[in-house]
């Protein structure tokens, strides 16, 4: 997989061997990553939190 960090699109590929461009704001993606982290119950145990740095 290769990642581009322009922050603009998405794309997502599905099991019926189709793919979809998504138009995106990097700054609304983290904000929403943010808020399932932080959701009760919680998306990440504890442990995983710390594993990946976010406690």
């Amino acid at each position: 997989m290769r990642w581009k960090t322009h922050g603009k699109f998405i794309i997502t590929a599905s099991w019926d061997q189709t793919a979809r461009i998504w138009i995106a704001n990097i700054e609304d993606l983290l904000a929403e990553a943010a808020r399932l982290i932080q959701r009760d119950p919680p998306l990440l145990t504890p442990g995983e939190r710390q594993h990946y740095g976010l406690e």
